[in-house]
């Protein structure tokens, strides 16, 4: 159930990241507003208000897509393995209550995942689509690889074969 959680944070913050990349010209305009002196010579247009809430909504909606994206392979992972389908959905439950309430650790760790978007200049769509797929990487890495499997099988084997302590 940890490599499902850890996947499906994974997946939730990368479709965050990449989301980014719908009508990026306009949020970096936006972001140029953060002095009250750009906002005062900026000229806002009659679409602008439509263009800030669709951004909100799908900014908002990316994350639950990628949990949700997160959970249906990891489902589809478990019903092939035979495996209890119900810790893919706790996973999945308990990544989006720590999204959704913001205590899930995302400010100590975006240092380190958004680290390689470095690479290119800082704010550029290079480096969302970098961070973004790197994270999307590790999170798919997780949930098919043979090594996740082998060691979720692994775990499973010694649980079945422990014996009873005696009392």
């Amino acid at each position: 159930m940890l490599i499902d959680f850890i996947a499906c944070w994974l997946f939730i913050y990368a479709f965050s990241v990449l989301i980014m990349l719908h009508d990026f010209t306009f949020k970096m305009s936006l972001w140029d507003l953060t002095s009250v002196k750009n906002l005062k010579n900026h000229r806002f247009f009659p679409g602008d208000s439509e263009r800030l809430t669709h951004d909100a909504l799908w900014a908002n909606l990316s994350s639950i897509i990628g949990g949700l994206t997160s959970l249906l392979i990891s489902l589809l992972r478990s019903l092939r393995q035979r495996w209890y389908w119900l810790n893919s959905v706790v996973a999945f439950i308990s990544a989006y209550i720590l999204w959704r309430f913001h205590v899930s650790g995302w400010q100590y760790l975006m240092k380190v995942l958004l680290l390689p978007g470095r690479l290119f200049s800082i704010y550029t769509p290079w480096s969302y689509l970098t961070d973004g797929l790197v994270m999307l990487t590790l999170g798919l890495l997780l949930l098919v690889s043979t090594v996740s499997i082998n060691f979720i099988n692994a775990n499973l084997g010694a649980k079945a074969t422990r014996k009873p302590q005696e009392r």
